[in-house]
């Protein structure tokens, strides 16, 4: 659908805006499936990144990107329930090369919490050539009271902590 409607700049803005983090280059290539049944959009693309690695020393950093979640006032501020209409569900997956210099000298941990509004997991697979992290995040279709609301905004918190803190160091 993007691609029939708009020139080539244009996809491009609307995928940065939308859904491709800053910190990976745009491929040329990115195949998009939607589905009807189930209102989703789904890219699978293969990009590259010269700001995600930070090389300091011996040591190599890879900080991974972090997943964009809805911004909501502190519980202070909020006066109303919230109404979430539709399920908001993200799935990142990353692979990273292990280059053959260096050596995995930290992977953060697997995470996950679950809520009655939604779940978010981190799962990290390590193999001889190559690190993959799974992370997904679901916020369910739901109705949270305003008495509710500090626990909801809680949750969303503790993943933004976890997200931001998400990198691999690799070590000559």
């Amino acid at each position: 659908i993007i691609k029939q409607q708009f020139d080539k700049n244009k996809r491009i803005d609307i995928l940065r805006d939308f859904f491709i983090d800053d910190l990976v280059e745009i491929p040329d290539e990115i195949v998009i499936q939607t589905s009807i049944e189930n209102d989703e959009i789904s890219f699978d693309y293969t990009t590259t990144s010269k700001t995600i690695v930070q090389h300091m020393g011996k040591e190599m950093m890879v900080n991974l990107p972090e997943i964009d979640l809805p911004d909501f006032e502190k519980p202070s501020y909020r006066k109303f329930d919230v109404q979430i209409d539709y399920p908001l569900y993200f799935v990142d997956e990353i692979v990273f090369e292990k280059p053959k210099t260096h050596r995995v000298s930290y992977l953060p941990k697997p995470f996950k919490a679950v809520e009655d509004y939604g779940e978010y997991s981190v799962k990290i697979e390590e193999s001889e050539n190559e690190i993959r992290i799974l992370k997904i995040f679901l916020l369910k279709k739901c109705h949270i009271p305003i008495n509710k609301y500090e626990e909801f905004y809680n949750f969303l918190n503790i993943i933004n902590k976890i997200d931001r803190k998400l990198f691999i160091v690799a070590t000559q």
